[in-house]
């Protein structure tokens, strides 16, 4: 399925959820700076990709046990809180097209 199918209403209203999953440097909301998954020479930065696949795991888990009532959901792993305006301004994006469809 693509997202012209989505926007179009074709996806059998079926809930669907985006996971955007950053294996870049980031800062948490309390500012701490996070190491990206991959060090300068593009070797395996182990114990942080061990860590975000392990959240990955959980959130893939939790939409699978609990699927939500939106029809499109996103989620935002390991992004910085800088990106919070983007992400609001997405999510009221996928609202309207729900409401376009409807």
């Amino acid at each position: 399925m693509n997202v012209w199918a989505i926007s179009c209403g074709d996806s059998g209203y079926k809930p669907l959820v985006m996971i955007r999953f950053n294996p870049d440097m980031y800062s948490d909301e309390f500012h701490v700076v996070h190491q990206g998954c991959f060090y300068e020479n593009n070797t395996l930065n182990r114990s942080e990709w061990n860590h975000r696949i392990h959240v990955l795991t959980s959130v893939i888990n939790k939409y699978i046990q609990s699927p939500p009532n939106q029809e499109i959901t996103t989620e935002y792993l390991f992004y910085s809180p800088v990106c919070e305006k983007r992400r609001r301004n997405e999510k009221e994006k996928e609202k309207q097209t729900v409401e376009n469809i409807e």
